[in-house]
């Protein structure tokens, strides 16, 4: 019999799960049951899971979503342990967790539950911020002072005496904060509770976590349903002690303070907001903008596009390239969101009439007046066509179209099942949506799941188009591999976390360990910053380039352009470096491998760990390293097949033709 069961609840929680289950595999401590519910996940969560081939997982699946504490009360059900701990889906135990935590409860009989302090991080596992109420509460006596008023223990850092899920099941009444009512119930019962003065846990913090998705909408309300729940469970099942009665005052304090906390306070919160946003300046702004669509500048085309941006990225060069195909139409760009510069500004203005609407997107009252402005312009135009990419603005417009407007949109690839994007803004509309052009063939399939899912009429999937995108093809002679010199990996690209540049830091670390003249480049804002240090030695960062040139400089001395990433559509680069001829050694994810055949004309990684991701991708680097012959005969097919798929001829002709007709 296990001294340990670990039980992990997992919902769509792809992009972080296998370096958490990784922490769990790692710990020094062995002893142990790992029990992964998968509740209902509809992302690549089970492939991950079952991708560990380690005895110690026991997977339990439910077909739907049951929720948090369900999941919890069905894994109890089967475990094994002496000793129960938590862990969640996106967070990372550190290595001696266990084995400091069994140590704990070992020596101390008299304790039933022991937590650890926690470190948070972000997605990139960078240092986030502290926990004030977990760092000032180590002792017993600050944990039950503080409890009744606000929660201070980390959830996934528990571990437990398992007689006390014979005793207790966590309550399903409570959607969010299950955990607070679970530990406010058993410390009201007496049970002693202790905490390991050392962090044994980083706890991350990101946009889909339900930490901060319950903390988007009225904390204070959300907060004060909870205190009422579980006082009315109070009065329905007691216990009546010293505990519940400071339980008590903090929910009347609450309740008192309410009005001021969550109407009060944020309307003078929200007028000192209003007031910085200078809206005399918002208003100017806006007359501005009405003269501008009224001037004769604005009077003629028909051709409306929505983006969000104009700096530096691929998203944006491929929506300048769209409008370079219809610039002898006079089309006119809204630009909805606050860019981070002005990269791709001059390459929009060369091909059409922009405005850059982000300040009066930002406010509700001045985006309304903005969006019924646009609208009037857009629907006094005859045959108007509104285009749109990865803009909100555009979706929350679309209501106040005539029926005449024909509207387009354009979607480079699905975001991850927790996290909002294009396919969810257009959904309240996307019967009114007359054409949706797909970059690939991937993203296709995903919107079939989607509309099935979401019983969106299956025939609007004639609606749509797939266009794939166009890369320039330089007119030079590359080159080769089997020329002298050392091969040159290079990664274009953001450091967000799907992105995963830290396989591509160990494969750097590990390749250069056996040939440490090769070279591994990176080009991105911010990359350094998101590099683990014991890899950051091994690599060159080059920083954010905005031109096509300096782009093109790069990818001229490249032999690999290399990806690691746990999801795309397709990227705009690796038809870039295509075109350069470069060997592409990706992940296959998304629509990359119907364009790379493995060992024609690039190379994939099918592994499904981290580890045998970096394995795969070392062996290759170093085995072609050794026969420049075959590298040279992949990059020429790469150059031959973008000259084949990726022309300008065929993209502008495909967007001519949605476009003008």
């Amino acid at each position: 019999m296990p001294i340990v069961s670990v039980i992990m609840p997992v919902h769509n929680a792809a992009l972080y799960l296998h370096s958490s289950i990784t922490s769990i595999l790692n710990q020094t401590f062995s002893d142990f049951e790992f029990i992964i519910v998968d509740d209902g996940s509809t992302d690549e969560s089970i492939e991950i899971i079952e991708s560990f081939t380690d005895s110690r997982i026991q997977i339990l699946r439910h077909s739907k979503a049951l929720g948090v504490s369900a999941a919890m009360n069905k894994a109890f059900n089967v475990c094994k342990g002496q000793f129960i701990a938590r862990m969640d889906a996106d967070d990372v135990s550190l290595p001696k967790r266990f084995e400091r935590q069994v140590n704990y409860m070992l020596a101390h009989s008299e304790v039933d539950i022991v937590f650890s302090r926690i470190e948070q991080i972000d997605v990139y596992g960078n240092p986030a911020g502290s926990w004030l109420d977990d760092e000032r509460t180590i002792d017993f006596k600050d944990i039950k002072r503080l409890l009744p008023w606000r929660n201070c223990l980390a959830n996934p850092t528990f571990m437990m005496r398992s007689f006390l899920t014979k005793k207790y099941s966590l309550p399903l009444k409570f959607h969010v904060a299950e955990d607070y009512a679970y530990w406010l119930m058993i410390l009201s019962h007496g049970h002693l509770v202790a905490k390991v003065d050392d962090v044994l846990l980083q706890y991350r913090i990101h946009p889909a976590s339900l930490t901060v998705s319950s903390n988007r909408t009225n904390p204070n309300r959300r907060y004060l349903e909870f205190q009422w729940n579980y006082f009315k469970m109070i009065l329905s099942n007691g216990p009546y002690n010293d505990f519940h009665f400071r339980f008590l005052l903090s929910f009347l304090s609450n309740l008192i303070s309410y009005p001021w906390r969550s109407f009060v306070k944020p309307a003078i919160s929200a007028a000192l907001k209003v007031w910085r946003a200078r809206p005399f300046a918002l208003w100017k702004k806006y007359r501005n903008l009405k003269k501008i669509l009224q001037s004769q500048q604005f009077a003629s085309g028909n051709l409306f596009f929505f983006f969000p941006f104009y700096h530096v990225g691929g998203a944006e060069r491929v929506h300048s390239d769209i409008l370079r195909c219809v610039e002898e139409l006079n089309p006119i760009v809204f630009f909805t969101k606050k860019s981070e510069n002005d990269g791709f500004l001059a390459r929009f203005e060369k091909s059409a009439r922009c405005i850059d609407l982000a300040d009066l997107c930002r406010y509700p009252v001045f985006k309304n007046w903005t969006y019924e402005l646009i609208s009037e312009y857009i629907n006094a135009k005859e045959k108007a066509t509104l285009f749109g990419c990865n803009s909100i603005a555009m979706y929350e417009m679309i209501p106040g179209l005539k029926r005449e407007v024909r509207v387009i949109d354009l979607i480079h690839a699905f975001v991850h099942p927790e996290e909002t994007g294009p396919e969810k803004w257009s959904f309240p509309v996307v019967s009114r949506i007359d054409l949706r052009v797909l970059i690939s063939q991937k993203t296709i399939e995903e919107l079939k799941v989607f509309y099935r899912n979401n019983r969106v009429d299956s025939s609007l999937l004639n609606r749509v188009k797939f266009i794939r995108n166009y890369t320039q093809i330089p007119e030079f002679v590359f080159t080769e591999a089997s020329a002298p010199g050392a091969l040159k990996v290079l990664y274009v690209g953001r450091a967000s976390a799907e992105k995963r540049i830290h396989l591509i830091g160990r494969i750097a670390h590990e390749v250069r360990l056996i040939l440490p003249q090769i070279a591994f480049r990176f080009i991105g804002k911010d990359l350094e910053t998101a590099m683990n240090d014991l890899w950051r030695n091994d690599c060159e960062f080059v920083g954010e380039i905005s031109t096509d040139e300096e782009l093109g400089e790069e990818l001229k001395r490249a032999h690999f352009l290399i990806m690691t990433s746990s999801r795309e559509g397709f990227p705009m680069v690796i038809m870039e470096a295509m075109a350069y001829g470069v060997a592409t050694l990706s992940t296959a994810v998304g629509d990359i491998p119907n364009v790379i055949s493995h060992g024609e004309n690039g190379y994939l990684l099918f592994g499904a760990s981290e580890d045998e991701i970096v394995g795969q991708a070392v062996q290759t680097i170093v085995s072609l390293n050794s026969d420049r012959v075959k590298l040279a005969e992949v990059q020429r097919s790469a150059r031959n097949y973008a000259e084949e798929e990726f022309g300008w001829d065929r993209f502008c002709k495909s967007y001519r033709e949605i476009l003008v007709g």
